[in-house]
């Protein structure tokens, strides 16, 4: 910039010196030719009168003398002296005063000119004359020319720099739209090359395309490469189905959050195949799982969050995530029909040389839903049983009815109590990035997490009166203790499609609660489910200076081309990754880390729970981690309490 700046100061100075230099030749050509042309008639006023006068001064003729001498004055003749040598007469005349306006210009100046001579009169010198010529008109004529010229120049001067300042401008404009577009870019404000905007320089909207369509590239290249990895590494070839690999993802992903998450295991032994490749050969045994494939999917497996993978030769497993226990028999029934109806297709009996282990359950591991999958699957092969159900958890069933009439009360009620759980910067030098707001519902006495309800909220369609009771208990909060420093609340699908909802959110924000400390999480399912709701809910809230974050950010291991279109300030990895340090993980983490980066965005690792995961982190991917490493605290230490 200081380069460029010297360069066009230089540039200016040269041009001024130019001109100034032709003003100064030309206004000394004008001056000089004036004096010349005074220098003439000085020499031949002298050369006149020495030619004329010596005769009538040597017969002492006065009143010719006189009469030439007069005819002979102008206004530029100051003095002419006669003295006779003879008698030593003098007689000195001068011009006329004229009232002619002389230039004070300085550099228009023109000295007077003299001249001296002697009279001869066949041969001997009989009088001398001297003669004062002052410049009156010649140095008016200089000073007329001069500022003539300098007009000419300050126009010309002004012409030039006047061009050379809307070519600059031009140009300046041009960098300025440069920089805007690059700006966009760098949040990946891809235009069309028609729709974009024009800076007016051809070759730099040129380069602007070319790099635009580069970056463009780049960043299309980071997502397909993401789905490359998922269907090389997730996809099971034959059956077209999950591998054991992304299912044991989406069950750490769901599982292990700590929120009292709960959800149903399915694993399924299916003998019959067995029977199927003895008879006919791989062939016909890797169609017939492609068909069983299509049929449970396209009957028993409609939910898009959902698993259903190869385990083995024989074996399949399904993790139904957010159901409860009457949702998960539903489901059992539907893939036991399928199972049959396969069965009868492939000419072997229903309910015969299949087995289904199932487990419900809430509050557990990944490790203890597989562990009691497997058990329930190993009884009912014990047992020559279609299905074993186990009841993964000990608790009071609810039913669904009485599941409404809960919710409502509690939402109505505002039985609620709020926590938080910091989410802290990585490095030496560590501070609090936000502060995440979690919530327990009072249900019968027993305070559920958000986890172990939703199910249920989805269910109702609760989510957006559940949300505005939670933002409710925050303002109410925030007026007995102001809030100090970020938090960040997540926010349902149901809430984010409301518009009444949105825009009673964007009313809270301007009056009610600190924006500049609010961060609203979306997660990728939700931008998955409807973008086009979370990008008007995004630009909303950006809007109104509310910070917007994704949360379980590469939950499904597909494409993140969201990003680009919601721009949120940060995303949160799914815990999964941070769960399992191999080296598929590694590698997507790699990839997801890199495509947010790319786009400016800040990432948060999730799942954190001991200083030994902390550790494994790489802090050129991740700049922020959240976990029970922390765990979450009440905000408001005497909330109401269960009544027993």
């Amino acid at each position: 910039m200081i380069a460029n700046r010297f360069s066009l100061f230089l540039a200016f100075t040269l041009a001024i010196l130019a001109l100034f230099f032709s003003f100064s030749l030309q206004l000394h050509w004008n001056v000089q030719q004036q004096r010349n042309q005074l220098v003439q008639y000085a020499d031949d006023l002298t050369s006149q009168l020495s030619s004329t006068l010596p005769v009538f001064i040597s017969y002492n003729d006065r009143e010719a003398i006189v009469r030439i001498v007069e005819a002979s004055l102008t206004p530029n003749v100051t003095s002419l002296t006669l003295v006779d040598l003879i008698t030593s007469e003098q007689a000195t005349w001068s011009g006329e005063t004229v009232n002619t306006p002389t230039s004070s210009l300085p550099f228009a100046h023109i000295s007077s000119i003299e001249r001296q001579v002697e009279l001869q009169h066949e041969g001997i010198p009989i009088a001398s004359l001297a003669i004062t010529v002052a410049p009156n008109k010649e140095v008016q004529i200089a000073g007329f020319n001069a500022i003539k010229t300098l007009g000419i120049h300050a126009a010309y001067l002004f012409i030039t720099l006047s061009i050379a300042a809307f070519f600059i401008g031009r140009q300046r404009r041009a960098i300025l739209d440069a920089a805007q577009t690059l700006t966009a870019m760098s949040n990946n404000g891809f235009l069309p090359l028609e729709t974009s905007k024009r800076s007016g320089i051809a070759t730099l909207d040129h380069a602007m395309d070319h790099f635009g369509r580069h970056a463009q590239r780049l960043l299309q290249s980071s997502n397909s490469e993401l789905k490359r990895l998922r269907q090389s590494m997730m996809f099971d070839a034959v059956s077209g189905l999950y591998n054991k690999q992304y299912f044991i993802h989406q069950l750490n992903s769901w599982m292990d959050e700590g929120e009292d998450a709960q959800g149903a295991v399915f694993i399924i032994q299916v003998d019959w195949l067995e029977h199927v490749y003895r008879q006919y050969g791989y062939s016909v045994r890797d169609e017939t799982w492609r068909l069983l494939s299509h049929s449970l999917q396209d009957i028993a497996i409609q939910d898009s969050n959902a698993c259903l993978a190869r385990f083995g030769e024989k074996e399949l497993a399904i993790f139904l995530p957010e159901y409860n226990d009457e949702e998960s028999r539903k489901v059992l029934h539907a893939v036991i029909s399928a199972l049959n109806n396969e069965a009868v297709m492939a000419g072997f009996c229903a309910n015969k040389d299949v087995h289904i282990g199932v487990v419900h359950a809430h509050g557990k591991s990944s490790s203890d839903m597989l562990s009691f999958a497997d058990n329930a699957l190993q009884h009912a092969i014990e047992k020559n049983e279609v299905f074993i159900f186990h009841q993964g958890t000990n608790e009071h069933v609810i039913a669904r009815e009485a599941w409404r009439e809960l919710l409502s009360e509690a939402i109505d009620k505002r039985l609620l109590r709020l926590k938080s759980q910091p989410v802290y910067t990585l490095g030496e030098s560590a501070s609090i990035f936000h502060r995440e707001v979690f919530t327990q519902t009072l249900i019968e006495h027993t305070w559920h997490s958000a986890g172990r309800i939703m199910p249920y909220v989805n269910f109702f369609s609760k989510g957006a009166e559940l949300d505005r009771a939670i933002i409710e208990t925050l303002i109410q909060q925030h007026h007995q203790r102001p809030i100090q420093g970020k938090i960040a609340l997540n926010l349902s699908t149901t809430s984010l499609r409301d518009g009444t909802f949105i825009d009673w959110l964007c009313n809270v924000v301007r009056n009610e609660l600190p924006s500049e400390y609010l961060h609203f999480e979306i997660s990728e399912a939700s931008a998955r489910a409807d973008l086009n709701a979370c990008l008007l809910f995004s630009k909303k809230m950006k809007a109104c200076g509310v910070s917007i974050g994704i949360d379980h950010f590469g939950r499904y291991l597909e494409s993140v081309e969201y990003l680009a279109a919601i721009k949120p300030h940060y995303v949160k990895l799914d815990q999964a990754f941070t769960q399992t340090q191999c080296s598929t993980n590694q590698l997507f983490t790699i990839t997801l880390a890199n495509i947010a980066e790319s786009l400016n965005i800040t990432v948060i690792a999730t799942g954190v729970k001991n200083t030994a995961l902390l550790e494994r982190l790489d802090p050129m991917l991740i700049h922020a981690y959240q976990g029970f490493i922390h765990p979450p605290t009440l905000i408001i230490e005497d909330e109401l309490q269960p009544q027993r």
